[in-house]
């Protein structure tokens, strides 16, 4: 039976058979055909935003905290051109964020048309598929083929270009298929049997194993799989560099986050590994290394489990290579190990140094919360969220100086709760993938943590945020300084700051401004106050708090 409808309907009927409910955006010219099928229904819904960063931001943070393919609907030129931050950081994140544009008119290639750029090979680099589809009756074969790529093996973003012409003159047969029938379905491959035989070997040897879950951890939900993977071989447990609700941080074996930000106590535990596991981690820089500062000895035996072969042993060399799913490898040790290892198998000395590290930093977090000098400390502050947010809470991180002291201070218990800008360091991020988060958790308090110069990149979608009600806490440490920048000029450049310093608005009256909630808090039970009523307010909202200037934070070393 047939089902003619116009091209730009089918698109969004595309995201509907996906079971996506929002999608994020701004409208422009080319892409009004599209939007037109998103009039007077609500699944999926379109959330128009104030600028292609924060709509592309959105879909990422969408993505990430409900496992799905995010959605941007873009324009084409400088609309198309502003994606691109976001869509980098999409990358970065293996994030499954696909965006489709409008694009100028067939007629207008080759000849200066109005906003005419190359937008699919701009993109081509930062995407995992980029390109221009001109046949309008192939719109439901595209889109079940970026929806593939977007969400098979390690996951990233996608680019699809049409014309406005096209899509505004035409109508075409649309002819659903069930998502199983065209792309895998939680896809889990469970590595070669021979390098799963050799990994297992090394770890039964371990002495002083330690177990490090990445981002295939969180995308492959294996979290409890790592757990008793750890508990089964006597190992410490970590998370690398911006991955932190991999792992729940009451969890004994847990040793914090490893790298920028990141625990000394993980430093020195990794300083005695002899076998380290990787489970879904890329080893990157910003895990493995600080400047000049090597975390992982050379000396130690390193199994690294990825779902992409290029990152098996990239950053450092591998004892054993596995390429499959972190859920699926760890799920493949469990079964041999419980017949190979036995409780005496574990060193206790061993278990003694975990446990001993493990209160140690537990010690340190919690005697930062004594801290009663004015002004507050951001690691006081950071005490503060630990108390007074509900534990099912999302946070968001932007990057910066205050920022990167969260990755050692913000506590998790579940999967998908912790989204920061990862290795690209982008500012502004945060906010806008805190809405995004929201909206696909709207039952999960979502909290947006900036500094004060970060906030303003994308402080517009306060807008958005308030006409749709998205009930997100944004929390502004304030120094009035680029603080990590600053840091660099004093280590470097003798204290001469070129720049460093800013004036900003007050953002509890800038909150008001935009019909929001705005809260100026100064001392620690200001903080506490402000949150509950923040959360209680279901509105979004603005806590400020003025902080030490000169408190920068260190980068870990030993």
């Amino acid at each position: 039976m047939s089902n003619i409808i116009p091209s730009g309907h089918s698109i969004v009927e595309s995201i509907a058979n996906e079971n996506i409910s929002h999608a994020f955006g701004l409208l422009g010219h080319a892409n009004l055909s599209i939007l037109d099928g998103f009039y007077d229904r609500k699944f999926p819904e379109f959330i128009g935003c104030r600028h292609e960063q924060g709509a592309i931001l959105m879909a990422d943070g969408y993505a990430r905290a409900s496992g799905k393919p995010g959605v941007c609907i873009a324009t084409c030129g400088p609309g198309a051109t502003n994606l691109a931050t976001g869509i980098a950081q999409a990358y970065e994140a293996q994030s499954p964020v696909v965006t489709i544009a409008g694009g100028i008119p067939e007629s207008y290639t080759f000849r200066e048309g109005f906003q005419e750029l190359d937008l699919v090979s701009i993109l081509k680099p930062l995407t995992k598929f980029s390109g221009r589809l001109t046949d309008m009756e192939r719109i439901p074969e595209l889109m079940q083929h970026i929806f593939r790529i977007a969400t098979n093996g390690k996951k990233g973003p996608v680019y699809l270009e049409l014309p406005e012409d096209k899509l505004l003159n035409s109508q075409i047969d649309y002819q659903p298929l069930p998502p199983e029938e065209y792309r895998l379905i939680d896809p889990k491959p469970e590595g070669d049997a021979k390098a799963i035989e050799l990994a297992i070997n090394i770890m039964t040897q371990a002495k002083k194993p330690i177990v490090i879950a990445g981002g295939g951890v969180v995308w492959g939900n294996a979290t409890d799989n790592t757990i008793k993977l750890a508990e089964s071989l006597g190992a410490g447990l970590m998370t690398s560099y911006g991955r932190n609700d991999a792992l729940p941080y009451d969890n004994p074996l847990f040793l914090g986050s490893l790298g920028r930000g990141g625990a000394i106590e993980a430093i020195e535990a990794i300083q005695e590994c002899d076998v380290l596991i990787a489970l879904g981690s890329r080893l990157s820089q910003m895990t493995g290394s600080m400047g000049d500062n090597k975390y992982i000895p050379k000396s130690t035996k390193i199994i690294q489990i990825e779902i992409d072969s290029k990152e098996i042993g990239r950053n450092y060399p591998v004892s054993a290579g596995i390429l499959g799913d972190a859920d699926a490898v760890a799920t493949k040790f469990l079964e041999i190990l419980k017949e190979k290892i036995k409780h005496t198998h574990k060193n206790q000395n061993w278990q003694d140094k975990i446990k001993e590290l493990v209160a140690k930093r537990h010690a340190r977090l919690n005697s930062e919360g004594q801290s009663t000098s004015s002004p507050i400390k951001p690691q006081k502050v950071y005490h503060e969220l630990r108390k007074s947010m509900p534990k099912n809470s999302i946070y968001t991180l932007d990057a910066g100086a205050v920022c990167a002291m969260g990755y050692d201070r913000l506590d998790f218990t579940e999967n998908k709760t912790f989204f920061s800008p990862l290795f690209l360091g982008s500012l502004g991020v945060g906010y806008p993938v805190a809405i995004g988060a929201k909206v696909a958790r709207p039952n999960s308090p979502v909290m947006a943590i900036h500094g004060d110069g970060g906030y303003l990149f994308n402080s517009q979608e306060l807008q958005t945020a308030v006409d749709y009600n998205i009930n997100v806490i944004t929390l502004i440490m304030n120094n009035n300084c680029w603080g990590g920048e600053k840091k660099i000029q004093d280590a470097l450049f003798e204290g001469r700051h070129v720049g460093s310093y800013i004036n900003n608005p007050r953002y509890d009256k800038y909150a008001e401004v935009f019909g929001a909630k705005g809260f100026y808090a100064e001392t620690s039970d200001q903080i506490s106050e402000a949150i509950n009523e923040a959360i209680n307010s279901n509105k979004p909202s603005i806590i400020e708090i003025p902080v030490d200037p000169e408190e920068l934070g260190t980068d870990v070393k030993l």
